[in-house]
């Protein structure tokens, strides 16, 4: 959940710092590569420590990244998401960890 969480977000979902995301073993960084599809259109989002990346691809070509990181990460959470850190954690994570199917409520 933190990996995903870092992807999208640049954040882990448990209250851990973004170094201790970073690998303590061989002090390597840290890269996450999230891939996902809203209707026709695919997306990667690249994210990483050490060093740091921030890179969104839509249909495998790199959005425009003029914008400085604060701007890149609203553009990515209110166009292409349409969630929040916030909302999707509340909706995605925990909701799934909670998720019982129809036919098993009772």
């Amino acid at each position: 959940m933190d990996a995903l969480c870092f992807g999208l977000f640049g954040k882990p979902f448990r209250n851990i710092n973004k170094p201790q995301l970073v690998n303590s073993v061989n002090n390597g960084g840290t890269r996450v590569e999230t891939e996902f599809k809203i209707g026709s259109k695919k997306y990667k989002v690249i994210r990483g420590i050490k060093p740091n990346l921030f890179e969104v691809y839509r249909d495998e070509t790199l959005l425009n990244q003029d914008a400085n990181i604060r701007d890149y990460q609203e553009y990515l959470e209110k166009t292409v998401l349409k969630l929040n850190f916030k909302s999707f954690t509340q909706i995605v994570i925990l909701g799934s960890s909670s998720f019982v199917p129809f036919m098993q409520l009772k």
